[in-house]
């Protein structure tokens, strides 16, 4: 009895791969889906190969933090002291201080600010009297960066 119903099923598994059906049904019969899965593992695997290519060529950035401990070392210790820093400056002006925090959180500031832009709009005297100084300042930070230079 055990050897007829191994005998029937695996008839009846032949006959499954016979009509195309499963995996290794799919591979014997050629079918179109087998056909387009396999040309896309191909080209899979043919894009993996380009990128650990690229992975193990040290001119590239990811193949220098891969193949080059210091260098992973020095950029992950500048990643560091970079996110602390915007951490910082975050926290900062997240509390308020400084002129950002204070703008971004005292929204009577920026409303005065954005009536202050409004009225010298509006007002012929007034811009003159920003164009006027901001050309002078231009003029003041130009000599200074010259006297620096010297």
């Amino acid at each position: 009895r055990r050897s007829s119903d191994l005998t029937e099923r695996l008839s009846l598994l032949l006959d499954r791969m016979n009509r195309g059906q499963g995996p290794v049904g799919a591979v014997l019969t050629d079918s179109a889906d087998y056909k387009r899965t396999l040309r896309d593992l191909q080209k899979s695997v043919s894009d993996l190969r380009i990128v650990t290519s690229k992975l193990a060529d040290n001119r590239t950035v990811m193949g220098k933090l891969i193949n080059d401990q210091q260098y992973g070392d020095e950029v992950m210790k500048d990643m560091r002291s970079a996110m602390h820093s915007l951490a910082s400056i975050t926290a900062k002006i997240d509390t308020g201080r400084g002129t950002l925090g204070w703008l971004i959180n005292d929204p009577e500031l920026y409303i005065g600010l954005q009536d202050v832009v409004v009225g010298a709009q509006n007002s012929r005297l007034a811009k003159w009297m920003v164009q006027n100084r901001r050309k002078a300042g231009e003029e003041r930070r130009k000599d200074a960066t010259g006297k620096q230079q010297r």
